[in-house]
């Protein structure tokens, strides 16, 4: 199928094309949560090779394991992480960091 067709049937049904194509989207990607500052927002991320500091030229770098992984800034980062290659975050459940660091 073209993307005019996917896109033309995801408008019959009331759809976006992107919102049809998410699960395509999604294929290979690892849940996460994304750190900003008092900020984490869930999300999902497809990863890229493991580096090691300095980094240059790169924002984000997740840390952890599969099924743990949390998405960083890269600056100020010490210990090797590997490279997010794409981020989908879920921005309706993004919640802010409680007083007891939970």
């Amino acid at each position: 199928m073209t993307l005019d067709e996917i896109s033309r049937i995801a408008e019959h049904f009331g759809e976006t094309l992107l919102h049809a194509l998410e699960p395509c989207l999604a294929h290979g990607m690892e849940p996460a949560v994304l750190m900003l500052g008092d900020l984490k927002v869930p999300c999902e991320v497809m990863l890229g090779e493991t580096l090691r500091p300095p980094f240059e030229d790169v924002e984000f770098f997740a840390i952890g394991v599969p099924g743990s992984f949390l998405v960083v800034p890269a600056k100020g980062l010490t210990l090797p992480a590997r490279q997010v290659n794409r981020l989908h975050l879920h921005l309706n459940q993004a919640y802010p960091k409680q007083a007891n660091g939970s």
